[in-house]
């Protein structure tokens, strides 16, 4: 059975003393990145020439991280028990984002991943 074969993801109690400020900061920076990531996406799929000389992953990541950032929100605000695993894979694929992003100087790009460095400094600040 394919659940069988899944290790499993440990869930935890949400932090009773999670600092309200960081995690206004959090949800803000959260918010910055999934519309600066739809901006980066919406602009690179609007322009073909420019999206067909780009050698890296934008603006695949861009989806992928206002997805992961909209999922860890709705955890947040849910507070899930498995708010960490949330958090953990939100900060890896702002990172990634960030890479490719960062890897052009077209402003949306430039823009993006200020934004995905942004949530990973507040992500990291939840811990």
């Amino acid at each position: 059975m394919f659940l069988s074969q899944t290790p499993p993801v440990e869930a935890t109690d949400f932090p009773v003393s999670i600092d309200t400020a960081k995690l206004k900061d959090c949800i803000a920076a959260l918010h910055g990145c999934i519309a600066s990531c739809h901006a980066c996406a919406y602009e690179m799929a609007g322009n073909p020439k420019l999206a067909m000389s780009i050698a890296n992953d934008c603006p695949k990541c861009c989806i992928d991280c206002a997805d992961m950032c909209e999922m860890f929100v709705r955890a947040l605000s849910r507070k899930s028990p498995y708010w960490q695993p949330y958090r953990t894979w939100c900060q890896v694929i702002c990172e990634w984002c960030a890479d490719q992003c960062g890897e052009h100087y077209e402003e949306c790009c430039i823009e993006c991943a200020e934004h995905c460095i942004k949530c990973v400094a507040a992500l990291n600040e939840l811990v």
